[in-house]
């Protein structure tokens, strides 16, 4: 399994049905539930909220 991060650079989300089944933009402080801390998902999320300065919320 690998992770990565991107800047954004502009345009709507357009999700790949074949690879994901729902994409949208969150703000640090106002993340959905996420998922358990031993996941690459997380990881990324939590270096993301770190380096944007709010607290991690969600399933731990």
């Amino acid at each position: 399994m690998i992770g990565f991060t991107a800047r954004w650079a502009s345009g709507e989300i357009v999700a790949d049905p074949s690879e994901i089944a729902d994409a949208d933009w969150f703000a640090p402080d106002e993340l959905p539930r996420i998922p358990p801390r031993l996941s690459i998902a997380r990881e990324l999320i939590d270096d993301f909220v770190r380096r944007h300065g709010a607290t991690s919320r969600g399933a731990t």
